[in-house]
């Protein structure tokens, strides 16, 4: 912070329990982290202020979402799906748009998003910016069993643009079901 250490760890591997850590951060000007050796990111950015996500977005840009429907946005899960629930979160939406479902297969998770009609109009753009955790499920020694979730860091910010029903895109769905329905949703609706 500021230049001077404020913490090291040891190393922490996939699958090991989270750690708490408090650092006073009040009157900083600067916060660093440091991941030696991890290979993440591979190359430090020529800007030490620029972010890399670890996620990758799938689908071209921007995401169609037809007033009143929904349309479907792919990312590439940065860490093994199978540790646990992948849960997409919103942050900040503007009102009317929401996740409507999530599902995870083969390190890729499907975000539907859905546009409530009544809030929001054709012609509405913006970027969505949404999170990734990871719930788990840990037994300690004593037998006694916790959830939790990891977080897995920011999706890329996700370029949208509200059009007509009729004007209909590739990113519009079938049916709102998908496989794996109820996955990694959480209170992502404003407005309800």
């Amino acid at each position: 912070m500021d230049g001077e250490k404020q913490f090291a760890s040891d190393v922490v591997r996939e699958g090991d329990p989270p750690r708490q850590i408090t650092v006073d951060v009040q009157g900083a000007e600067e916060l660093t982290l440091v991941l030696p050796g991890s290979g993440n990111p591979p190359e430090r950015p020529a800007d030490p202020r620029a972010f890399q996500s670890m996620w990758k977005l799938l689908d071209e840009q921007p995401i169609r979402i037809p007033a009143g429907g929904h349309a479907e946005v792919k990312a590439r899960v940065p860490w093994d799906a199978d540790g646990g629930e992948i849960q997409i979160e919103l942050s900040d939406p503007p009102e009317g748009i929401f996740i409507d479902k999530a599902s995870c297969a083969e390190r890729t998770v499907a975000i539907v998003l859905r546009s409530d009609a009544g809030k929001v109009k054709p012609g509405l753009k913006g970027n969505l910016i949404a999170n990734g955790y990871q719930k788990r499920r840990e037994t300690n020694k004593e037998g006694k069993t916790r959830e939790y979730r990891i977080f897995l860091g920011p999706l890329p910010a996700i370029s949208f643009e509200v059009v007509k029903p009729q004007s209909l895109s590739k990113n519009r769905l079938p049916s709102p079901r998908l496989r794996g329905e109820g996955l990694g949703v959480r209170g992502s609706r404003t407005g309800s």
